[in-house]
């Protein structure tokens, strides 16, 4: 088909569809969530037929822009609040809805033509996302925090539900692969990809839900069944010790189960000792800076967590890629720096009388024993790890003194710059700082 075409016939399926909701909701009033779910399937079961409609991406990338001028015209138009309502009738702050047409493109462009790899995530977005929330709508009791609002388990065992038939059923139909494999297979992007939409907030599960079943589902497919088994295990095993440790942790529900994929995205690309740091951190931050009300009341969301160890996956995936074993050194500084940053905080608004010199210093070297002292253990004792240890030191007190120059005062009027954003550049800038020798030292620069 051209592709001209094919884009205008899409563009009126998916206009035609938000004018015919609008219509219903406005003659039978539903509530707004089935409105705004029953767009989202429909806008799904649509993409499905990418692959058959289009050869290249740039049609897909092209109704991706298309769709999000649209929907942020509709958005910020009175005139058009009628068709407003379906897509952003239910009143709260969400980015879902502009996640979703990208999210389909990524996805389009990484599947590069297979059409499997490409539909079992759209099924995920499109369908697991849905059945979720329209069960926790209305048959939600038993609810669990999830960064600053309220999800159900009801809804979460649905999402696994319709994520779990979505992926083994086309692989049990379609595929060569064995019955007992497709099922594992089933069940393990299920439960990773119902994490992933319970720690998500602001609609960004839109994006996480199928570019993170994408790359899941192309890691396992190829493995055996021995493999699966041990991959099933282990995320199970990580969120029952993670969630078995609330009582000694600031986060609420759905970060703790954001914290629990971190760890198992961790240990399955770089083995335990890439693990290592992320956990004394999660031990050390509690012990060094301890906050009873904060355990008590659990404020911290999954934001906090992706803060936290997003530079930490991304130098775990660069290292799997590129094979370079020196990352971890980064790595640890890192999440040393981290936690020195969560220091910081606990000394302004706890230890007032504390001077600034000293809380940056006494933040510094803390975390540095908690994180990077155990370096030269998971690397192998010698001379060189003992020096990078002992130099780790030197970026981690820069990283804490920029960070406390950034972080307003208690009773200030400054605002901070990029608030908690702040730490995970802060984080990057270091983790780079501490790899410039290691890099120079093995001749690569």
């Amino acid at each position: 088909m051209n592709p001209i075409v094919g884009i205008a016939m899409v563009a009126a399926l998916l206009g035609g569809l938000v004018a015919l909701l609008a219509w219903w909701q406005h003659r039978c009033h539903p509530h707004p969530e089935v409105v705004r779910k029953l767009l989202h399937v429909g806008m799904g079961l649509v993409t499905l037929a990418f692959p058959v409609l289009f050869e290249q991406s740039w049609p897909v990338w092209t109704l991706a822009v298309l769709s999000t001028g649209l929907l942020l015209t509709i958005k910020h138009h009175q005139s058009l609040r009628a068709v407003g309502s379906v897509v952003d009738g239910v009143g709260r702050r969400t980015w879902g809805d502009l996640c979703f047409p990208w999210s389909v493109a990524i996805v389009f462009e990484l599947a590069h033509g297979d059409y499997l790899l490409y539909a079992i995530p759209i099924l995920l977005l499109a369908l697991a996302d849905a059945v979720a929330a329209l069960i926790g709508v209305f048959y939600g009791h038993w609810h669990y925090t999830a960064s600053g609002t309220s999800k159900s388990a009801e809804g979460s065992i649905a999402f696994f539900t319709v994520a779990f038939l979505s992926t083994h059923i086309p692989l049990l139909l379609a595929t060569n692969i064995g019955r007992v494999e497709s099922l594992l297979l089933g069940l393990t992007l299920g439960l990773l990809i119902m994490l992933i939409e319970a720690f998500s907030w602001d609609g960004w599960d839109n994006l996480l839900i199928p570019v993170g079943a994408f790359f899941f589902l192309r890691a396992y497919l190829p493995l055996e069944q021995s493999a699966l088994i041990g991959h099933l295990s282990g995320i199970m095993a990580w969120v029952i010790l993670i969630l078995a440790l609330q009582r000694f942790s600031t986060l609420d529900h759905a970060a703790l189960l954001g914290a629990a994929v971190v760890c198992f995205i961790t240990t399955s690309i770089g083995g335990w000792v890439w693990v290592v740091p992320a956990l004394c951190l999660f031990f050390g931050y509690t012990a060094l800076w301890p906050r009873s009300e904060h355990i008590a009341n659990h404020p911290h969301t999954a934001y906090m967590v992706a803060v936290t160890s997003g530079v930490g996956l991304i130098l775990v995936i660069m290292q799997a890629m590129w094979n370079r074993d020196d990352l971890l050194y980064p790595y640890v500084v890192n999440y040393a720096a981290h936690l020195a940053f969560m220091g910081v905080v606990w000394y302004r608004e706890t230890h007032s009388e504390v001077g600034e010199s000293s809380l940056i210093w006494q933040s510094t070297w803390r975390s540095w024993l908690v994180v990077c002292a155990p370096y030269p253990i998971l690397v192998g004792l010698s001379s060189d790890s003992l020096i990078a240890t002992i130099a780790a030191i030197i970026p981690l007190f820069l990283a804490t003194k920029i960070y406390a120059m950034l972080l307003p005062i208690p009773g200030s009027t400054h605002r901070e710059w990029l608030p908690w954003g702040n730490r995970m550049v802060i984080g990057l800038v270091v983790a780079t700082i501490a790899w410039m020798p290691l890099w120079f030292w093995k001749g690569d620069g």
